[in-house]
């Protein structure tokens, strides 16, 4: 598959939540959705609707975060069982985040279900390492160039926006994604 949708957060439909394994038998979520929307604040329609699959694995280590996951999307079950209900999910909005990643030599779309984030603890450095790096760093910070004033902040009509051609093979460009 062509790399159609540039990488970052959209807005979309679920059409299908399935408990299924991948080709290496690791349990998996696919989440089957239509891409609706740029972004998650303003929506402004994406120019084509088209349907992706994200996919989280269940392992030890993904677990939590596949959870997260489908908590994001407001499944309420207390179990992966529960994905296997008809409609489970279906026609819920979601954000979903594409990334592109390099697969067999050839680019192609990775898409997960956009749960926020980590929220790892912020632990702050202690006082005797942030002190070693002032004495090594420090020159570097005190030399560089203050700002001067608050920049203005970034407008969305700023923002030059493109449309499709009515041949079909269009594809989103840095211009004409809005973040």
């Amino acid at each position: 598959m062509a790399i159609v949708f540039s990488q970052g957060v959209y807005t979309g439909v679920v059409k299908e939540a399935v408990l299924t394994e991948s080709s290496t038998g690791t349990p998996t979520v696919a989440v089957k959705f239509t891409v609706t929307h740029f972004g998650d604040g303003e929506k402004e329609a994406v120019p084509r609707e088209l349907d992706r699959t994200a996919y989280h694995y269940i392992t030890e280590k993904s677990v939590e975060f596949t959870a997260k996951a489908l908590r994001s999307l407001g499944y309420e079950g207390d179990n992966f069982r529960g994905l296997e209900e008809p409609g489970c999910l279906v026609g819920v909005d979601g954000l979903f985040y594409c990334k592109h990643e390099v697969y067999n030599g050839e680019e192609k779309e990775k898409w997960s279900i956009a749960s926020g984030g980590g929220e790892s603890e912020i632990k702050p450095l202690d006082q005797a390492k942030a002190r070693k790096l002032d004495a090594l760093f420090g020159k570097a910070l005190a030399s560089a160039p203050k700002r001067v004033g608050t920049p203005p902040a970034p407008s969305r009509a700023s923002v030059p926006k493109s449309t499709p051609p009515e041949t079909g093979d269009w594809q989103p460009t840095d211009d004409s994604v809005p973040f």
